[in-house]
């Protein structure tokens, strides 16, 4: 019987983003971005792989994945252009 590869899970926190301000002291605002994930679908239509090549990748280490809840897998597009850019 083949056993299941683990999906890491995503961060609790969102990712923090340092953003010059406006103000005249010339401090550094922080705030907060929301990062934004997309479907196995829709990572393999915008770079033109295949699904299925995306989860032997995430097999494989190669790509990262996030699972939220028993059937969504959800992939960082940042991840998927390294990915992209390291293979070519």
């Amino acid at each position: 019987m083949r056993r299941r590869r683990r999906i890491a899970k995503p961060r609790v926190t969102p990712r923090l983003r340092r953003v010059a301000s406006d103000d005249k002291g010339g401090h550094d605002m922080t705030h907060r971005t929301r990062r934004q994930f997309e479907s196995l679908s829709q990572a393999a239509e915008r770079t033109g792989l295949s699904t299925r090549t995306l989860r032997r990748r995430i097999a494989s280490g190669d790509l990262t994945a996030y699972r939220n809840g028993p059937r969504v897998i959800r992939l960082d597009p940042d991840g998927v252009d390294w990915l992209m850019i390291r293979n070519s």
